[in-house]
């Protein structure tokens, strides 16, 4: 698979998980196209990197909605506080 196949993935993983935390991804990105490039780019190259790729295309894929990111992914932390804000 290519880099930016990944980072592609990555970055729908990332948004997909901001839908089931019930978050709007353009909301949480923001108006201001520069600065949501960098949210999304921030936010999908730590998923394209992260460990738990396939549990999390399996979480996404199995669940409408979630409470809180799950412990392995490196944005939950940001995506928990958005959600609870």
């Amino acid at each position: 698979m290519s880099i930016f196949q990944r980072i592609a993935d990555g970055a729908a993983r990332a948004t997909g998980m901001m839908e089931r935390l019930g978050l709007d991804p353009d909301e949480v990105l923001g108006e201001n196209p520069i600065q949501a490039a960098n949210q999304l780019r921030t936010r999908a190259l730590a998923c394209t990197f992260c460990k738990g790729n396939s549990e999390c295309a399996h979480l996404l894929a199995n669940n409408d909605s979630l409470t809180e990111a799950p412990d392995y992914c490196p944005n939950k932390l940001e995506l928990d506080a958005l959600a609870k804000a």
